[in-house]
């Protein structure tokens, strides 16, 4: 298989998130059928709402990928978000949040849908915490 480029990742920019249709679980087990050949089930792909997802990542996240210690191109990334008026030390209170990881040139970006407004977009990891997100953990997707 070629290798897979942050130019690859540009085709989903711009994909529009909808709400209980398309989202960023939908969205990463695209990126990783199209780009690299694995057929992924999304664990809470299926549980909307943010305990619902919470929940269903809580007891499935294991059985799709396997913890990582560094980012790989491919990988999966976690992430969350707190949400107003609850307390993120409980992940059943985070909004909870996937992307895909590339590397290019030492740096870390992560394609990922996060909303409604913005649609999918590649940013540096390094921004994401300016935009509320807190990364978790890496994950390589099993199978």
């Amino acid at each position: 298989m070629p290798e897979i480029t942050l130019r690859d990742a540009e085709q989903f920019v711009g994909r529009r998130y909808v709400a209980g249709v398309y989202d960023c679980a939908d969205m990463a087990a695209e990126v990783q059928s199209v780009l690299f050949g694995r057929s992924v089930r999304i664990p809470g792909q299926y549980y909307r709402g943010r305990r619902g997802q919470a929940a269903a990542l809580e007891r499935h996240v294991d059985t799709a990928s396997e913890r990582i210690d560094a980012p790989e191109t491919g990988c999966a990334v976690l992430m969350w978000e707190s949400v107003a008026g609850f307390d993120p030390a409980d992940p059943m209170n985070r909004r909870w949040h996937l992307g895909t990881v590339f590397l290019h040139d030492g740096l870390v970006w992560v394609l990922h849908n996060p909303n409604e407004t913005h649609g999918a977009m590649l940013q540096l990891e390094s921004e994401l915490r300016r935009h509320g997100l807190h990364v978790e953990e890496y994950r390589r997707w099993l199978g």
